[in-house]
């Protein structure tokens, strides 16, 4: 593993130790069999994709690049250790604060704290500026947000069912505990639905008599 983060570059322990902790790897490395000196196969396959992303960004942080691309860099790791990499190593805090990044990322989340969003659509730019000036216009970044602001709410506010105050999120949009009412009655409605058709087998209906012409033709034409 330490020799995939290094990738022929000098070690250089201080800087080695302190790029690991920022992508997350120090507790996974105590858990492997000889830490960070436990062979990884082909692929990575004997390690979930989410330690494989991590080494990834570790080894680009070790570069100590001027520009970064990185493609979707979150995408393969829970909601914890996505925090954790944003304030450590990738976000306006972390050890790539001072470099240039360029993230593809396929929704909207982060996208409030770049510098400036592009937002592509069938391979041409269709919105381009900073987060609150998309926000203003009210196109693909003001819907994605407004979705991406409803569906959190539904996840981590499950206490607030039935509580009318507005909840309010950091981009600046609000979400009527309203809207958690919604939600829930169409979830029960669903779940009601869903138990009078709950028969995974159903009685099926036979045809008996003769088969008609045209359905032999349809056949010899096929075989």
């Amino acid at each position: 593993m330490r020799d995939n983060i290094l990738f022929e570059s000098p070690f250089d322990e201080e800087k080695y130790y302190k790029i690991i902790h920022a992508a997350g790897l120090l507790p996974n490395i105590d858990m492997l069999p000889a830490g960070d000196q436990t062979e990884i196969e082909e692929r990575g396959i004997n390690l979930p994709g989410g330690q494989k992303q991590r080494i990834s960004l570790a080894r680009a942080a070790y570069m100590n690049a001027d520009i970064y691309l990185l493609d979707d860099p979150l995408r393969a790791v829970d909601a914890h250790v996505d925090q954790f990499l944003w304030h450590n190593l990738i976000g306006p805090d972390g050890l790539l604060k001072d470099k240039t990044q360029l993230l593809t990322i396929h929704g909207i989340h982060r996208s409030n704290e770049a510098d400036q969003i592009v937002v592509m659509n069938g391979g041409s730019i269709s919105e381009m500026g900073q987060f609150h000036e998309l926000m203003d216009a009210r196109k693909a970044i003001y819907e994605l947000s407004k979705d991406y602001c409803v569906k959190e709410a539904c996840k981590e506010q499950g206490d607030m069912m039935g509580e009318e105050d507005p909840v309010q999120y950091s981009n600046g949009s609000t979400v009527s505990g309203l809207v958690f009412h919604s939600i829930q009655e169409q979830t029960e409605k669903a779940d009601e639905e869903l138990d009078d058709n709950a028969d995974l087998i159903t009685k099926e209906s036979v045809n008996v008599g003769g088969i008609r012409r045209h359905i032999y033709r349809i056949y010899a034409k096929a075989t």
